[in-house]
């Protein structure tokens, strides 16, 4: 692997905080996996996964871009999941 591919500031953390951005993009991801038959957000699911308050992941969205950006993504593909079966279930009526 190249390491131009390798953005160190996804594996790197400041010196007070916690998780690396990658740690919680990747809390994320496995949160908007198990989000099916859950009442639980997806902020509150992956602070489950990195076993912390929920406001952490939230913090880590606000001031992370690339973090906001896979929140936003995994967001997007909901919403177009969600506008299928609504059309679905219209065309079946």
């Amino acid at each position: 692997m190249n390491t131009d591919e390798i953005d160190l500031a996804l594996y790197t953390r400041r010196p007070r905080e916690r998780f690396t951005q990658a740690r919680v993009i990747v809390a994320l991801k496995k949160a908007a996996q198990q989000r099916y038959g859950t009442s639980l957000g997806l902020t509150k699911r992956a602070a489950r996964h990195l076993r912390c308050a929920e406001s952490t992941v939230r913090s880590y969205i606000q001031r992370y871009p690339k973090v906001r950006a896979v929140k936003e993504q995994i967001e997007k593909e909901w919403r177009a999941l969600v506008d299928d079966i609504i059309a679905e279930i219209k065309g079946g009526r």
